[in-house]
């Protein structure tokens, strides 16, 4: 086959051979293509060398003059590559914490390790891995009052269902407070009023405290916690069992005072059910009877007035809740009953768009403020 000039001029071979026909590439095009070469190269290694964990990334780091620089830099190798041991090259009060972040996300105790036992960081870390796994086991790596604390939270994690777990907090009375938390769950999930005896008979503000927080009717049980000081967890467990099976005869259980207190209670609560309206309109709300309420010899009548009140305004407001209506709030005339009120639906619904019913300014402000 004869090549033509022209197939001569485009032949490769023939370039090659010479003839005065110019190169493929000229130098400045060659140079151009060893810069690009290059740079890619380097895109390409530059993250597998600063992700690798090895010692060229981690040189990296250290070559940064400035420490704070210097930190981030071994810090976040260390994140990026999951790798806790690398936050062995940073000072402790950096190190401690890279660690921490680190075993929290794995959710890997093994790691938490490496933090000395005596820093705090070393209880956060073995503490919020062993609450997200809600696992006792890990609470056992803890000592002394941080591995009650521990074992206590996975007890509430676990809704107080597991009374072996209670007997296994070392401390004595944490263990207690765990397990009067068993039988009161059991009395007020099952209507097992029998379980109340189990509850102690003289005042334990903290237990009280916590048993109120467990109470899902917050409206009824805030009224009991005026007489914390008054009725012990017993009573109040009575108080409660009676409430929700709106079983008056439960009340005969408890102390003669919280006993008549119980039955006021219990009355509500009938009331509210059979007539249907003191949970829908707040017009029954200022008619529940004081009789038996009175009848509690131990309360002044200073005393006996603030609870009614207080009954009245947790009525109201529970009225406003249920039938989705504000303006319920309205018929309270005490103006921190009425913000309460307000504030209580605003936090129920997350209703922002009614701040501006709030009176007390302080509240108002804190509510615009995206709080609510």
């Amino acid at each position: 086959m004869f090549l033509g000039a022209a197939d001569k001029k485009n032949d490769p071979v023939a370039l090659k051979k010479g003839g005065g026909s110019k190169p493929f590439l000229n130098q400045a095009q060659k140079r151009k293509l060893l810069i690009y070469s290059v740079v890619l190269l380097m895109i390409i290694a530059m993250p597998l060398l600063l992700l690798s964990g090895g010692s060229r990334g981690l040189a990296s780091c250290e070559g940064i003059i400035l420490s704070q620089q210097r930190y981030e830099c071994i810090s976040g190798l260390a994140s990026s590559t999951s790798n806790a041991s690398m936050c062995s090259n940073l000072p402790s009060q950096y190190s401690y914490n890279c660690v921490l972040g680190i075993a929290l996300h794995n959710k890997n105790l093994t790691e938490c390790g490496i933090i000395n036992p005596s820093s705090p960081y070393y209880y956060s870390c073995v503490y919020n891995i062993t609450v997200s796994l809600g696992s006792p086991s890990g609470c056992h790596l803890l000592q002394g009052a941080q591995e009650s604390t521990c074992l206590y939270s996975i007890a509430q994690l676990s809704n107080f269902t597991d009374l072996a777990l209670c007997a296994s907090i070392p401390s004595k009375s944490t263990e207690a407070q765990c397990s009067y938390m068993y039988y009161f769950r059991n009395a007020i999930s099952y209507g097992n009023a029998g379980s109340c005896a189990a509850l102690p008979s003289s005042v334990n503000y903290g237990l009280m405290l916590n048993m109120s927080k467990y109470v899902a009717n917050q409206s009824i049980g805030s009224v009991f916690e005026y007489a914390l000081g008054k009725f012990t967890p017993r009573d109040y467990c009575y108080n409660q069992v009676a409430i929700l099976e709106k079983n008056a005869t439960i009340c005969s259980f408890a102390s003669p005072d919280a006993a008549n207190f119980c039955q006021y209670q219990v009355q509500y609560a009938i009331e509210a059910a059979v007539n249907n309206t003191a949970v829908n309109t707040s017009v029954s709300c200022a008619n529940l009877p004081l009789s038996k309420l009175t009848q509690a010899e131990n309360l002044t009548k200073n005393e006996t007035r603030y609870l009614y009140n207080l009954t009245i305004f947790g009525c109201t407001m529970e009225s406003a809740i249920t039938a989705k209506n504000i303006t319920i709030c309205s018929e309270i005339q005490n103006s921190t009953y009425y913000n309460s009120c307000v504030w209580g639906y605003i936090k129920n619904f997350n209703a922002t768009g009614y701040c501006n019913d709030l009176t007390n300014s302080s509240l108002k402000d804190y509510c615009y403020s995206g709080y609510a």
